[in-house]
């Protein structure tokens, strides 16, 4: 094999590798499989300090662009761990043009990102009533209902976002992706579950739902490797 490529062209021997990695994992798109070595208690263990689940390094590899280009935001404005989140992002190319509401033209450079939230401990059948029914939703407004260190405001906003949103709802069971898995729609979101701890994937990588999931796909699997 050293010989080859001392005689291969090195854009020639970078496509015929980069050919044979596509190959060898294109059977895997869509799977998430739980390695012996993960650990749920240990992935609840770390959910207080979320930014250091997996090292801005590990994303870089993953995603296949140099680490210098991704920054880490990280939410902690509670201290339930469950509703921490993080995520990483980078420029991508393109730009993205809207137009506010006061009719100004806007065009912003196009982001990717992908990130992990509401890791949780929970039984099989309690995941199932949260994510793959609309009973979670229902259960997110009544708790913005009823909680009052929320702005008024703020709460009827978000349930009134909530609530349309669960008009177009779509939840799709996922087979091979940890123990149980819900692809979430309008929201592009995936939850997972595995060894008794649940967690939630997003992603942004564009406006194709399928990319989106087998991207999320792809980062639970990665979160499964990392414990």
């Amino acid at each position: 094999m050293k010989r080859i490529f001392n005689r291969t062209p090195q854009w020639l021997a970078a496509l015929l590798l980069g050919g044979s990695m596509a190959i060898s994992c294109a059977g895997n798109a869509n799977k998430a499989e739980v390695p012996s070595s993960f650990d749920g208690a240990a992935l609840l263990a770390a959910a207080g300090h979320p930014d250091q689940l997996i090292a801005v390094g590990d994303i870089a590899e993953w995603a296949g662009i140099p680490a210098e280009r991704i920054a880490r935001h990280v939410e902690d404005y509670d201290k339930d761990p469950a509703l921490k989140k993080m995520a990483f992002h980078w420029e991508a190319p393109g730009t993205i043009s809207f137009t506010t509401l006061s009719g100004e033209a806007v065009s912003v450079l196009r982001h990717h990102s992908v990130g992990l939230a509401n890791i949780e401990a929970m039984d099989m059948e309690t995941f199932n009533q949260r994510y793959g029914t609309s009973v979670g939703i229902k259960a997110a407004i009544d708790a913005l209902v009823n909680d009052e260190s929320v702005d008024a405001d703020v709460a009827i906003a978000q349930a009134n976002y909530l609530a349309e949103t669960a008009k177009s709802l779509s939840l799709q069971p996922l087979e091979g992706v940890g123990d149980a898995a819900v692809w979430e729609m309008p929201t592009q979101v995936l939850h997972v579950y595995a060894d008794g701890v649940a967690f939630t994937v997003t992603t942004n990588f564009g406006d194709d739902p399928e990319v989106n999931k087998k991207k999320a796909i792809a980062f639970a699997q990665l979160v499964f490797d990392n414990q």
